[in-house]
């Protein structure tokens, strides 16, 4: 196989799709961000991706791509390649390794766009050089992948890491804010945040809060914005948050007792923030289990998956990848 061979790394988005090209040396040959548009087929879709190959201004010959890793928002079945809790896309009961041949002709690693995310963070980010690490994910809702001795766990049908649902309080009591969210996604999730900050200042006065030098509004507050005034130190935004964070110690304890893990790496939109709360969900860990771990922020941001799906992708063609 020529050093130049390339491996192609795709994360895709409901919004925005990341792409990348990896040499098998190691290197990033090209990086691009592209718009989602998730009402397209499957072969539209990703016909577009090959497309802005092409126009790049790296000169490239898709035979040059030795195999494609495509991270999904949603579960893939192993067997069938189909994609299932998706809302974003309208993709059910399509083979999708099937459907795609015809457009990458070169093989076809496809999975959920986290458990890429941590295989990104493992080669090049926060988890480099460990074998034993759980990747939770913080953004509009909530997920996680496990490596185990240097594996990636898949589960049975492939929907291990659904960590969303995890009952962190008492179920009896819960409240769903939305309907497809699970009990710790909807008290954590960055979801969650910005509709508990909302309740939050219709009893409170918005005025007394440094949020509302960020926003005008209480109802338009997003969390980067709860998060950013509760590095600030605001009594508010610290009031906001303290449920979630109680919520995140418990499920990353409970995590680290079943797993033992080396580390727990906290990424997604909400962990862009997330020197204000780390400290604190890993000293409430500390007291809730025996079992130690180590919680630190993912490094790559919404690079990590597209080079994560390339990294799969390499390691699957059978590439030396230990000194990348």
């Amino acid at each position: 196989m020529s050093v130049d061979s390339l491996f192609l790394g795709v994360d895709v988005g409901g919004t925005k799709t990341q792409v990348c090209l990896v040499s098998s040396q190691g290197s990033v040959v090209l990086e691009k961000k592209l718009t989602s548009y998730p009402n397209k087929t499957p072969q539209d879709f990703f016909g577009d991706i090959v497309t802005c190959l092409f126009d790049s201004d790296v000169s490239i010959q898709l035979s040059d791509i030795v195999a494609v890793g495509i991270g999904l928002p949603g579960t893939v079945d192993p067997a069938t390649h189909t994609l299932s809790n998706s809302p974003a896309f309208n993709w059910l009961n399509i083979d999708l390794k099937a459907a795609l041949k015809g457009v990458f002709k070169m093989p076809i690693h496809l999975n959920n766009d986290v458990n890429f995310a941590a295989i990104g963070e493992q080669w090049k980010g926060a988890a480099a050089g460990i074998n034993n690490f759980v990747m939770i994910t913080i953004g509009t809702g909530i997920g996680a992948a496990m490596v185990i001795n240097d594996q990636l766990y898949n589960g049975f049908s492939g929907k291990a890491g659904e960590v969303g649902y995890f009952i962190t309080g008492d179920y009896v009591d819960s409240k769903t804010e939305t309907e497809d969210f699970g009990f710790f996604e909807n008290i954590s999730s960055g979801t969650a945040i910005r509709h508990q900050a909302i309740k939050f200042f219709e009893q409170q006065d918005f005025k007394q809060s440094s949020i509302s030098l960020l926003v005008e509004n209480y109802l338009e507050i997003k969390t980067e914005h709860v998060l950013k005034a509760a590095g600030d130190g605001d009594p508010a935004a610290l009031a906001i948050l303290e449920k979630p964070l109680q919520h995140l110690s418990i499920a990353v304890s409970n995590i680290a007792s079943l797993l033992n893990p080396e580390l727990v790496v906290i990424g997604g939109g909400v962990a862009e923030s997330g020197e204000v709360f780390i400290e604190k969900v890993q000293s409430e860990v500390n007291k809730m289990t025996p079992i130690s771990t180590t919680l630190k922020l993912a490094m790559l941001g919404n690079k990590a998956g597209a080079l994560g799906a390339a990294h799969y992708a390499m390691q699957k063609s059978g590439i030396d990848i230990s000194w990348c």
